[in-house]
């Protein structure tokens, strides 16, 4: 069926799997719970060395709008592909991080993560707890 020069292997081995941009696992218990959250193959990439450049510089000439509005769909994307809340802040915060180094202005990132946040986590999560976590995590760098 697959031409020999096509080597076939395991994706995954062990308890979980990896499935687009997911990584699928259960727990054992009544009733059996599936979780997922999200997987990133670039990330290994990123870790050897390779550069990827994933949002346009801030002062490109895109709208407002369009350059900003990436968070609002990575954050939709975050709550769908993560069962558990343990799983979607870290994810959250690498984004915010990812904002914050590109040179976007604090303000506006913290308007639309904030603004995300009351709308889809309402009761879930404080509206500015992303933030909170990103200064947990470059406050011991700046010390």
């Amino acid at each position: 069926m697959y031409p020999t020069w096509l080597q076939l292997g395991l994706e995954h081995e062990g308890e979980s799997v990896n499935y687009l941009d997911m990584t699928i696992w259960h727990t054992l218990g009544t009733p059996v719970r599936w979780h997922s959250k999200l997987y990133d193959k670039k990330v290994a990439m990123i870790e050897k060395g390779l550069k990827l450049n994933k949002f346009p510089d801030p002062a490109s000439k895109l709208s407002t709008r369009c350059k900003y509005g990436v968070i609002t769909s990575q954050l939709h994307r975050y709550t769908v592909a993560c069962t558990r809340q343990p799983d979607f802040v870290p994810a959250a915060v690498q984004l915010y991080k990812t904002y914050v180094e590109k040179g976007y202005q604090v303000q506006m990132i913290d308007r639309y993560f904030e603004r995300f946040i009351r709308s889809h986590l309402y009761g879930k999560l404080a509206p500015t707890t992303i933030k909170q976590q990103y200064r947990r995590l470059v406050a011991p760098r700046n010390q």
